[in-house]
């Protein structure tokens, strides 16, 4: 049943709605429809789910409902990979988030395979967003773009480029000569 709720909410987050000419109906031969596993969920509060005749509109914060911790380690300038010794204590910087996803109440089976995209791609029950860990660069994953001080730092602390070669596309960038961030606007920190 989770595996019916997490896959349900991930066709939300990898967009759009089937192509009904390119797609055939699950021969599984269960009548159950997403409305179904959804109402059996019990979502957290902070998600709101409503039900239409052939679709949900499914709605968080991206926040979950349970305790996280008030401050977080943030390196000090140039830090990579903080430590007790070169971070600061920050206050969480966790901002809400407004997804809104129409889910289909009967989802179809396509017949090509489709990779999920990068970054969030479903919700746990809890509220809290889950993210696709196969980003190819940092800025795919989790940065949003990229970010001058990331790659100043791995000049300074990685000058050859053998730390997770290909991983930092700003320093892939800066490397063939392209001004950081210059084809997608640089991200500032």
């Amino acid at each position: 049943m989770l595996g019916a709720l997490v896959a349900a909410v991930s066709i939300a987050a990898c967009g759009g709605s089937p192509d009904s000419s390119q797609a055939k109906s699950q021969s599984s031969g269960s009548s159950k429809t997403t409305t179904t596993a959804f109402k059996k969920a019990g979502w957290a509060d902070r998600i709101t789910v409503s039900y239409r005749k052939s679709s949900i509109r499914f709605r968080a914060s991206g926040i979950p409902n349970h305790s996280r911790s008030a401050y977080y380690a943030v390196g000090n300038g140039g830090t990579i990979v903080p430590t007790a010794g070169d971070s600061s204590p920050v206050a969480d910087p966790t901002q809400a988030q407004n997804y809104d996803y129409s889910i289909p109440n009967k989802p179809v089976w396509r017949k090509k395979v489709t990779s999920a995209p990068l970054g969030s791609i479903g919700f746990m029950i809890s509220g809290a967003v889950l993210f696709n860990p196969h980003a190819i660069t940092g800025e795919e994953g989790g940065l949003g773009g990229v970010d001058a001080e990331q790659v100043a730092a791995k000049a300074a602390y990685d000058p050859a480029g053998l730390l997770n070669p290909g991983k930092l596309r700003g320093w892939l960038e800066r490397q063939a000569g392209a001004s950081p961030g210059a084809a997608l606007g640089a991200h500032a920190a």
